[in-house]
């Protein structure tokens, strides 16, 4: 398992760093709250990391604090919520927003998130809120 990746920053896009760790470009999807926090190409940066394997394709995602990458894990086990939405819906705002919503149960703050609907943000909220 990969737990974090440090090194230099190669490329940075809205969704996506690449960072180069010790001479290996390691590619990690990122939210948008995530993205904020990571520096200019040429520069340092470490990101804590999660790797899904799938059949076809091992994807790595990366996460500026420990706790985002728990939420990140806590979304993925609801049933209808992987990894893209679950990165979709980090990106809706601060992690501790995103607690709150789901303390409050607040389930439309989750259906704004592109391929959330109603039912899912209802069950993410029940099944996360505790």
């Amino acid at each position: 398992m990969i737990a974090s990746v440090s090194g230099e920053v190669l490329v940075r896009r809205p969704d996506y760093v690449v960072i180069d760790a010790a001479g290996v470009g390691y590619r990690l999807a990122v939210s948008a709250e995530t993205l904020k926090s990571v520096p200019a190409r040429g520069k340092r940066a470490s990101l804590h990391a999660h790797l899904v394997a799938r059949d076809d394709a091992l994807n790595l995602y990366g996460f500026a604090s420990e706790e985002e990458r728990d939420l990140f894990l806590h979304l993925i086990s609801v049933g209808g919520v992987g990894p893209k939405v679950a990165m979709a819906a980090l990106s809706g705002g601060p992690v501790r927003e995103l607690l709150r919503a789901i303390a409050a149960g607040d389930a439309k703050r989750f259906q704004a998130v592109p391929g959330i609907g109603k039912r899912t943000a209802e069950r993410i909220i029940v099944e996360l809120r505790e």
